[in-house]
C-alpha cells in the first residue's frame, strides 16, 4: 500500500503541525500542489519540513516516507 490510513496520516500531521522544524509557505506564490491533472488543490496545507525540506502535506500521505528527526511513532 502506497497511501496509509487516513488514521496514520492524522496522527503523523499532528505531530508535524507540532514541530519546530515545520515552516509555513503559504505567503510563498511559488509554494503549492497540483494533482495528476494538473488541477491546483487549493485546500493542501502549505507547510514545510524544514529539517528535509518536504512538503508535509505530501510527505505525510506515502508510508515510504518517515519522519527525520523519529517522531512519528510507526
Amino acid at each position: 500500500m502506497i497511501i496509509p490510513d487516513q488514521e496514520i496520516i492524522d496522527a503523523r500531521l499532528s505531530v508535524c503541525n507540532s514541530c519546530d522544524k515545520t515552516q509555513d509557505m503559504s505567503e510563498n506564490p511559488l509554494y503549492f500542489f497540483v494533482d495528476a491533472l494538473g488541477k491546483l488543490i487549493d485546500d493542501a496545507p502549505k507547510t514545510m519540513c524544514t529539517e528535509c525540506s518536504c512538503p508535509i502535506w505530501v510527505k505525510v500521505r506515502f508510508v515510504s516516507n518517515s519522519c527525520p528527526l523519529n517522531k512519528w511513532s510507526e
